[in-house]
């Protein structure tokens, strides 16, 4: 099997790289990608754990936030050099760009009356990029919510009353940074996110490499649309889980190893 779509504790995984490739490996994955949002920085801890445990492939990846017009979107690169000096640089932009947004909505959520704190919610992110969901438990834990789905109803979804946005780059300086760190872009869970086709015509214009058309979560005639989508822009066909030990099936979906291939290729030019 292979799956080009997984979080680890790097971002708001809750397994950390080794975990992750542990239990890829015992369901039968064969390639997966690390796509931690905004970072690579489980990517060489999960390639240390394949190497030793052998029987699977670790493709260096991120998933990027970013936009397209007023659509917010999710960039995946495979493929990646992470070592790359644009790709560190804009990596560590956005480690601080996130701690901003996170002292934000701890304040808007000490302004609400929770009195929940940047210490506790760094505690629990622990060395790793502050996401949204690091706050969701700590608010879990304070007892203000009674689980994840509700923080971020109540508090710190997109519509809702603590949540601040963070500068995210738009969807060309996103698919430029891809590309220059060697790496191929696919369009990430397209139908979650309401992407429409004059959209991904747009994205596909500025360089798009793939589109993620196989997930658990999308029906056989969700998937056939965006498979015939991609056949028609010459846009590469992936599947992921997009697994954060959190509603997500790992190994419950594969691509064909031949479009993996096509991927790469599109990669090994740049």
């Amino acid at each position: 099997m292979i799956d080009l779509h997984a979080h680890t504790t790097a971002s708001d995984g809750r397994l950390t790289p080794t975990q992750l490739v542990s239990r890829a490996r015992g369901v039968g994955v064969t390639v997966l990608a690390i796509t931690d949002h905004d970072t690579v920085a489980g990517v060489a801890e999960a390639i240390a754990a394949a190497r030793a445990l052998g029987g699977i492939e670790i493709v260096p990846g991120i998933e990027i936030s970013t936009s397209i017009g007023a659509a917010d979107i999710h960039v995946l690169g495979h493929f990646l050099r992470v070592d790359d000096p644009a790709l560190v640089a804009f990596t560590a932009e956005q480690e601080g760009e996130r701690r901003a947004r996170m002292e934000r909505m701890v304040a808007n959520m000490n302004a609400l009356g929770v009195p929940v704190t940047m210490a506790r919610v760094e505690a629990i992110a622990g060395s790793d990029n502050l996401c949204r969901p690091h706050l969701a438990r700590a608010l879990v834990e304070l007892g203000a919510c009674r689980d994840l789905q509700d923080a971020f109803a109540r508090y710190i979804g997109d519509d809702a009353p603590a949540f601040s946005a963070h500068r995210r780059p738009d969807a060309a300086e996103a698919i430029r940074l891809i590309h220059s760190a060697g790496g191929a872009a696919t369009l990430a869970h397209p139908e979650a996110d309401g992407i429409d086709r004059a959209r991904i015509v747009a994205l596909e214009q500025l360089g798009l490499d793939g589109l993620e058309v196989v997930r658990n979560d999308q029906p056989s005639p969700i998937r056939e649309r965006y498979l015939q989508l991609a056949l028609e822009l010459q846009l590469v066909p992936t599947g992921g889980s997009d697994f954060h030990d959190e509603g997500g099936a790992l190994g419950g979906i594969t691509m064909s190893r031949r479009d993996l291939e096509a991927l790469a290729a599109r990669s090994a030019g740049r």
